[in-house]
């Protein structure tokens, strides 16, 4: 899997807009002779890059940022790996205020903002701006919520309170969380918070449903580009991966994890039948049997199935979800389900 580095910095005076370009052009060279994308944003005097790619390279990259002179207060906002790249085909995409619209400016600025208060986790920011910065965009569905954002700034709020949320239940943990508590360490008035959300428990839904959200986006990257030689093949791949997208963010405590698995945790079945039609399509792609009328009714019960089976086994040990033995399992269910009408008849 690429690694995915996302880093904040302050421009020096010698990072200049008029000097921007020449850099940039440079970086391309050396990023392509590394197979290594991103994109580099600079708003005012703030710099936010992220770099993907091979561990190693995206290393030696970074390396040689933190050793340049003309940026300062360099900050790791996001380490991690991802299931595909967010940025293919641009060794270094750059955006300034001139090539943003209102609309994106103004979401930048602000998850930059909130990347540098008091209360910011800085891997939930992190991943925040990778979100505005590839364009995936607000992933909320709404249904937790009162009434859904219409406007920049309502969504900017929602941002803030959801962002919040993950911070102070991995801090404190999930039963501490009060609407009133979020609000205030958001700086967002309670009136506002109500009106969105009717309980700090739906703040807690709707912030596992931006992470589904951000799961199947890379889940259906990941399909785009898979390249597959059985159903055995493909059922493996799928059950790997839905293993470690459970395990997540490995800083959440197997308490909080444990906790919001129990209590608040819901399978997605929409972003499960929107899998399916790309899974179908990988297995045309790569030459498999696709003739059967009913193979994405399969191909879904094959994923809610080992997803509800990650679910049990995330509520009795999460370190077994890291197990082969899981994913042996998880690969018989999902293979179960492609095969099932042709087992059962």
């Amino acid at each position: 899997m690429p690694r995915c580095l996302v880093y904040s910095s302050r421009t020096t005076p010698a990072l200049t807009r008029a000097v921007l370009p020449e850099i940039a052009a440079g970086a391309r060279v050396f990023n392509h002779t590394l197979g290594v994308t991103g994109r580099l944003l600079v708003v005012g005097d703030e710099v936010v890059q992220v770099i993907e790619g091979h561990e190693t390279a995206v290393g030696a990259i970074f390396a040689r940022i933190v050793a340049d002179a003309r940026h300062e207060a360099v900050r790791v906002l996001l380490d991690a790996p991802v299931a595909d790249r967010y940025f293919h085909g641009y060794s270094l995409d750059v955006a300034t205020e001139a090539t943003l619209t209102d609309a994106q400016h103004l979401r930048l600025t602000d998850a930059i903002a909130q990347s540098r208060t008091p209360h910011a986790n800085l891997n939930t920011e992190g991943w925040r701006l990778l979100d505005a910065m590839a364009g995936v965009g607000p992933a909320i569905i709404h249904a937790p919520l009162r009434t859904p954002p219409r406007q920049n700034r309502a969504q900017l709020t929602v941002d803030k309170l959801l962002g919040m949320t993950r911070t102070l239940g991995l801090r404190d943990g999930m039963p501490a969380l009060t609407v009133e508590k979020i609000a205030d360490a958001s700086g967002v008035t309670h009136q506002a918070a109500y009106r969105y959300f009717a309980t700090a428990g739906d703040m807690v839904r709707a912030v596992l449903r931006q992470s589904q959200a951000r799961t199947f986006h890379q889940f259906n990257l990941t399909i785009r580009g898979m390249d597959v030689v059985s159903d055995a093949d493909l059922a493996h791949r799928v059950a790997s991966y839905v293993s470690a997208a459970f395990l997540g963010d490995r800083t959440v405590a197997r308490p909080v994890l444990q906790y919001v698995l129990r209590h608040y945790h819901e399978i997605n079945f929409g972003g499960i039948a929107g899998s399916a039609v790309h899974l179908r399509e990988a297995m045309e792609r790569c030459g498999l049997n696709t003739s059967d009328p009913g193979l994405e009714a399969n191909l879904a019960a094959g994923l809610a199935g080992v997803a509800a089976a990650a679910k049990i086994t995330g509520l009795r040990d999460p370190a077994l979800l890291r197990t082969p033995g899981f994913v042996r399992t998880c690969t018989g269910i999902f293979l179960g389900a492609l095969r099932g009408p042709a087992v059962l008849g």
